[in-house]
C-alpha cells in the first residue's frame, strides 16, 4: 500500500510528460497550436530536381541518358492542421527512345532495334490533396521543425511538341518539409505521374506511361 501511494503520482507525472512529448513530435512543447482561418496558412514553393520518363522503349536507354531537370511552383493553403489544397505547375523536359521516330532527335540510339534518342518538352498542371500525417499524429504546433506529407493529385499533362498530345494525369507522393525559420521551409518533394500510352508519341500496347520526379525546393509561409 505505501509502494502503491509512491509509484501512483510517479505514474501520473510519467504519463503527462509523456503526452506533451508525444503532442510534440520528440520534445515537450513549449508552442502555440497554429491557428487556422480564412486568411492564415496561405504558402508559396518553388522546386528544382530531376525526372526519368517510363515509355515503350525507354527501358533500353541507360538511366543516366534519361535523367532531365524538372522545376515546379505551386501555391497553397492549409484548411486545418492535417489537409491542405495545393496548385501547381511543373515540367520542362523528357528524355528516352523511339522505334517510329517520334520526338526524334535525329541521332541514331541503337540501329540494331531501329532505336532513335526521343526529346520533348511538356508542361503538367496539377492540383493535390495533401495529407500532414506528422499534424494529425502529434498536432498543428507553430514551431515544429519536420513534417511529412503524403498527397495525391490530378492534373492535365500536355506536350508541345509535333505529335502534340494532352492527357489526364493522376500523381501520387510524399513532400518533406524542414523548417528553416517563421516563414521558410526546406523541402523535398517526390511524385510519380501515370500518364496513357502514347503520350510520348508512341503506342506500344501499355495502358500506362509514367514519370518519376525528385525535387528540392523552399516554401514560404505567408500569415
Amino acid at each position: 500500500m505505501k509502494l502503491s501511494f509512491v509509484f501512483f503520482p510517479l505514474l501520473l507525472a510519467a504519463s503527462s510528460v509523456f503526452g506533451q512529448v508525444s503532442a510534440d513530435g520528440g520534445a515537450v512543447s513549449t508552442s502555440v497550436v497554429r491557428p487556422f482561418t480564412a486568411q492564415t496558412n496561405w504558402f508559396a514553393s518553388i522546386g528544382v530536381g530531376g525526372q526519368v520518363y517510363f515509355g515503350d522503349h525507354n527501358k533500353q536507354v541507360n538511366l543516366g541518358g534519361r535523367i532531365t531537370p524538372s522545376f515546379d511552383l505551386s501555391a497553397g493553403k492549409w484548411i486545418n492542421a492535417s489537409f491542405g489544397l495545393r496548385a501547381g505547375l511543373s515540367g520542362f523536359k523528357m528524355k528516352g527512345a523511339t522505334q517510329n521516330g517520334s520526338h526524334s532527335t535525329g541521332e541514331i540510339y541503337d540501329a540494331s532495334q531501329w532505336l532513335d534518342k526521343q526529346s520533348f518538352n511538356f508542361m503538367y498542371a496539377h492540383a493535390d490533396l495533401l495529407f500532414d500525417w506528422t499534424n494529425d499524429i502529434y498536432g498543428g504546433y507553430t514551431d515544429r521543425m519536420y513534417h511529412l506529407i503524403p498527397y495525391a493529385g490530378l492534373g492535365v499533362a500536355t506536350v508541345f511538341d509535333k505529335p502534340k498530345a494532352t492527357n489526364f494525369s493522376p500523381n501520387l507522393g510524399v513532400l518533406q518539409t524542414f523548417r528553416l525559420s517563421d516563414k521558410l521551409d526546406f523541402m523535398v518533394d517526390v511524385r510519380g505521374n501515370l500518364l496513357g500510352d502514347g503520350f510520348d508519341g508512341e503506342k506500344g500496347g501499355r495502358k500506362f506511361e509514367g514519370n518519376l520526379i525528385t525535387q528540392v525546393g523552399l516554401t514560404y509561409n505567408f500569415n
